[in-house]
């Protein structure tokens, strides 16, 4: 038995040998370049090395299952591999190749293509299983090279999407004849998917350096080799492409090479890996980008073929759009070169923030803001597919800022021999916010040798000039003299004279920080949310961004270790101590924090890296600021500071770095600072608060699993990235269980008498309560000042664990319901908690009365018309409840409506009204109203038989009585002449003359100030003479 498996070991090992030997003979059999031909079938992952540089391996697919399901075919363009399945040997023959013959309806391809082919997505050929009720489909990243980050899904046979059965490269997948098992491939190994068991396993039979080695040939050229020959920027005429039989969206033969003309092919390019109904910009910034990196394989000199049409390459198609067309054609031979030669220029779908360091110097990493918390897409090098739509839409970048952006130190030039010159800013980023003293301003201008100088302007104002291109074109922007925002345009002196960027850039500046705070409120959402009372303001341009929170998430910049510099003391710094390192030739270095275990993952966060400089304010990098994850090899943050970043020389200055923790790390997180050398720097320390989307008023946010912290701390943020100063939100918290499970906070009614009423609340004390650490304090401008901690009382002694109900009289600083109350407990062993602030409403006023009477208004307070009343009852605090008014002994209405009151005579009103606290006002008043003047009447005798004449009279009055009378007198025809004027008498006696006639008359004068009408005149005759004594006179007979 052990002989017959070592015979079928060599067996094995010979044929292996052999099909290699052919392989590699046939790779250097030939170096021609056919115009079309016809190859034999297969494909192997095109791989990225760790420097990220184009792959060596020869493409490969799998050809399929034999027709007895023992054997997996290997198809390459020179031939095929036969790998066992199990353990069964490899057949002396080569088998037939099983293809699925099932078709999918229409339908099903376009449910497909909606739910597993949006943008951003590549799909590959789907292959129904045998029985027809499953389809498995590949799909890659869009951009260039990304077939190692292709994935696999099963869906039903509707082309309903069930499950993503395999990642990191699989692609090429084939159903076994059984449909129990679906072959693919994936980096270099040939894999099965079992069915039932949902799993995966490489195959015994195929070990993965052996296989790659049988399908990998040594090119004549390195395929990462510049020329040898001086730079040209004409671009070819031609490409050979290789069509790769996964590619779905061509009918030709399988590793069929076709040579296409360069911008044909760069037509066919665009429409596949960007959707062609994208903004103009994108289409151009991607033709160029697919243009270059078409035009870097050209250069490789492959003997056989330049690319392939498929996700180890680029994806090139036949059909093509005309908005697409129309980018390609406008950009047409437009390229990015370094150093002169064409780049490599890898592209993917979404690089996510900050972008991916591809190992070259024109594929360095990136912050790229826009794309923070969005899953990285393809390899993350280059260009971002949907980074630059974002851009665009967002910001409104063009082309040559999108290439410049992504592909750092490359520069975009126009096709010819010599090439025209190309002129446009680049940096800052068009419409984003600086908070600096100033900013740098970057400029493509190709080619250098055929430009004299390139002069900047701010607004039209001429602002500096640069004439040495030896470290890029550029110069410094102080915002001394630029106000919130500017038009930044740039122009270029050549030997034919000025050439002028029309487009330019738009600079905005906000160099004010917001204000914030925040405050602890009752919870609105289940533990362990929080919910905070949140309170920020922005007087700058930008605008609030939001609020952001960390939970003692802060290192000191002592705690760091590296090179150069150390640990000082620093008055300036926040505690004191700072590390700093002192600007030397040559000595550059990196300083990093203690390892990071306390950030929750899955959240995005903002770093703040305070740091300090010395003038001047230089305009070089002076620091890269990092987060890394996974001992250093993971990049989450990154930003480049420059001198011209801070407001001012020897002022710590928060720098953000934002990053998302989206999975975990392996060694946690870390914090760098790359120093370079050009200038002083110190780190205060960095502190990282969760990214700021908390809006004021009010704001939910979970708390992290494990946080001890005593307190947070939040930071408001405007748009710019100004910060404001970290401000302290309290939250206790304890080892072990301590005072908590606070309830029943109270009196949940409006409190009415403060001085006597008391605010309460009940808390459980598993530690035993102390009755000396009981306290409440309270703040009543919504959490941003307290009072000092009020002792409280509590109905429980000291070591209670039962529910203690706490109360106290606090002062009461304010009316209303913003009153807030917090309360305090502790346990016999120190340990400590505070309740969630709690509203009390405090209402000592009760409701205002006030009245406006209208009315015509006489003497002593009479009215002399009818009276109308009009209420103004208000109660500013707890609102009214109700109102009431009532005239004489008439019934309460309810209401304010005016009350009219026509009766004479005095009449009283009763208003009464109260508030939701309970409180109740009362007003009564009267009403005197006259609504007639007095009447009058006299009497007298007709006839005298003395001169001493006896006069009564009287008056009557309505409502407020006689205040007085006028009595007149005349003598036969003579004019009427005052008697008495104003008296209260109702009788008097008239001094007159015998043998003379006179008439009286009154009037009367009521206390309302009415004056009566004069009474009807009374005539007199005095018949009597004057008699003499002694002498006795008589009166005639008769008389009266």
């Amino acid at each position: 038995m052990r002989l017959d498996r070592w015979l079928r070991a060599l067996i094995s090992v010979f044929i292996f040998l052999l099909l290699s030997i052919s392989l590699l003979s046939r790779a250097h059999a030939s170096t021609s370049r056919p115009s079309a031909s016809i190859l034999p079938p297969s494909s192997f992952v095109s791989r990225l090395s760790s420097s990220h540089r184009s792959s060596s391996t020869i493409p490969a697919t799998l050809l399929g299952w034999t027709n007895e399901g023992d054997a997996i075919i290997v198809s390459t363009p020179w031939g095929n591999t036969r790998i066992p399945v199990g353990d069964k040997a490899p057949a002396p023959r080569t088998p037939e190749s099983r293809h699925e013959s099932l078709s999918i309806s229409g339908a099903a391809l376009e449910r497909l293509r909606e739910s597993l082919g949006e943008a951003g997505w590549i799909l590959g050929r789907p292959y129904p299983s045998p029985d027809g009720r499953w389809i498995v489909v590949e799909r890659a990243p869009t951009g260039s090279e990304t077939m190692r980050y292709s994935e696999l899904w099963l869906a039903d046979g509707q082309g309903r999407p069930i499950r993503r059965i395999a990642g990191d490269g699989a692609h090429a997948p084939r159903w076994s004849p059984d449909g129990r098992a679906i072959a693919y491939l994936r980096a270099d190994t040939i894999w099965l998917y079992d069915l039932d068991r949902r799993s995966s396993r490489p195959l015994t039979y195929s070990p993965t350096r052996p296989l790659a080695h049988s399908l990998t040939r040594s090119p004549a050229h390195p395929l990462t080799r510049q020329p040898a020959y001086p730079p040209t920027h004409i671009p070819p005429t031609t490409i050979r492409v290789l069509h790769h039989p996964d590619n779905p969206c061509r009918a030709r033969p399988a590793w069929a090479i076709d040579v296409i003309p360069f911008e044909e092919y760069v037509r066919r390019v665009v429409p596949a890996e960007v959707p062609a109904s994208w903004p103009e910009a994108v289409l151009r910034a991607q033709a160029i980008a697919a243009r270059t990196y078409a035009w870097y394989q050209v250069l490789q000199e492959r003997p056989d073929f330049d690319v392939t049409d498929w996700t180890d390459f680029q994806v090139m198609c036949d059909a093509t759009h005309p908005a697409s067309d129309a980018a390609v054609t406008a950009t047409q031979g437009q390229h990015i070169a370094y150093d002169g030669f064409p780049i490599l220029a890898m592209y993917s779908a979404d690089n996510g923030h900050p972008t991916v360091d591809g190992g070259l110097p024109y594929l360095r990493a990136v912050p790229d803001p826009v794309s923070l918390g969005s899953p990285r897409r393809g390899h993350g090098h280059g260009l971002s597919q949907w980074g630059a739509y974002r851009w665009v839409t967002r910001y409104g970048w063009d082309a040559l800022q999108l290439l410049a952006h992504y592909y750092p130190g490359a520069e975009v030039y126009h096709a010819g021999d010599p090439p025209p010159v190309r002129i446009g800013l680049t940096s800052p980023w068009n419409g984003w916010f600086h908070t600096g003293s100033g900013v740098w301003l970057g400029v493509n201008a190709t080619p250098p040798e055929a430009i004299r100088r390139v002069i900047f302007w701010a607004d039209g104002r001429r602002v500096g000039e640069d004439a040495d291109p030896s470290d890029g074109w550029g110069i410094a922007l102080d915002f001394a003299g630029i106000g919130a925002e500017a038009t930044l345009t740039v122009s270029a002196e050549t030997a034919e004279g000025f050439i002028v960027d029309e487009k330019g850039l738009w600079l905005r500046v906000d160099r004010k920080p917001p204000q914030g705070a925040a405050i602890l409120l009752p919870p609105t959402e289940p533990p362990p949310t929080i919910t905070l009372g949140l309170h920020g303001t922005d007087t700058g341009p930008a605008g609030l961004q939001g609020m952001g929170l960390s939970a003692h998430w802060m290192w000191e910049g002592e705690t760091f270790t590296g090179t150069p510099g150390g640990p000082i003391a620093d008055p300036e710094a926040s505690d004191g101590q700072a590390w700093w390192a002192e600007a030397q030739s040559g000595q550059s270095g990196m300083w990093t924090s203690p390892r990071v275990d306390t950030l929750p993952v899955g959240r995005i966060y903002r770093a703040l890296f305070r740091l300090r400089t010395r003038a001047p304010l230089t305009s070089t990098v002076i620091a890269r600021l990092e987060v890394t994850a996974d001992a250093g090899t993971r990049l989450l943050g990154l930003a480049e500071v420059r001198g011209l970043d801070f407001l001012a020389p020897d002022r710590y200055q928060d720098i953000p770095v934002d990053f998302w923790y989206d999975t975990p790390s392996t060694d946690g997180l870390r914090f760098h600072v790359r120093f370079t050398g050009a200038a002083d720097l110190a780190l205060d320390r960095v502190l990282v608060v969760e990214y700021p989307r908390l809006q004021p008023p009010r704001g939910e946010w979970p708390l992290p699993d494990g946080v001890r912290a005593a307190q947070l701390t939040v930071v408001a943020f405007d748009e710019a990235g100004n910060a404001s100063d970290p401000r302290p939100v309290d939250l206790s918290f304890a080892e072990m269980p301590g005072p908590g499970s606070w309830q029943d906070p109270g009196p949940t009614h409006w409190i009415t008498d403060t001085s006597r009423a008391s605010v309460h609340i009940t808390v459980r004390t598993p530690g035993g309560f102390e009755p000396t650490g009981a306290a409440c304090r309270v703040s009543g401008d919504q959490g941003l000042t307290w009072s000092a901690w009020i002792s409280a009382t509590a109905d429980a002694s000291a070591g209670a664990i039962e529910p203690v109900t706490l109360a106290c009289r606090p002062p009461y600083p304010r009316q209303g319901d913003g009153l807030w109350v917090q309360f305090r407990a502790e346990d016999v062993h120190g340990r400590s908690d505070v309740s969630l602030p709690f509203t009390v409403r405090v209402d000592t006023q009760p409701p205002s009365i006030s009245l406006a009477i209208e009315g015509a208004l006489g003497d002593n307070g009479w009215y002399i018309s009818p009276v109308t009343v009009t209420l103004d009852v208000t109660d500013t605090t707890s609102g009214l409840r109700e109102v009431a008014r009532r005239v004489g002994d008439g019934p309460w209405l309810e209401g304010m409506h005016p009350i009219t009151v026509t009766t004479p005579g005095v009449t009283t009103i009763y208003i009464k009204a109260s508030d939701h606290a309970g409180l109740e006002a009362r007003k009564v008043f009267t009403l005197s109203i006259d609504m007639k003047p007095p009447l009058t009447r006299l009497l007298a005798p007709r006839r005298a038989i003395r001169p001493l004449i006896s006069v009564h009279w009287q008056g009557a009055d309505d409502a407020s009585g006689i205040a007085g009378y006028d009595v007149q007198v005349r003598e036969g025809d003579a004019a009427w002449r005052d008697w008495l004027v104003s008296t209260i008498k109702t009788t008097a006696q008239y001094a007159g003359q015998p043998q003379a006639e006179y008439q009286f008359r009154v009037r009367a004068r009521d206390l309302a100030g009415r004056i009566g009408s004069w009474s009807p005149p009374a005539r007199v005759q005095v018949t009597a003479r004057l008699v003499f004594l002694p002498m006795i006179a008589t009166a005639p007979l008769g008389a009266e």
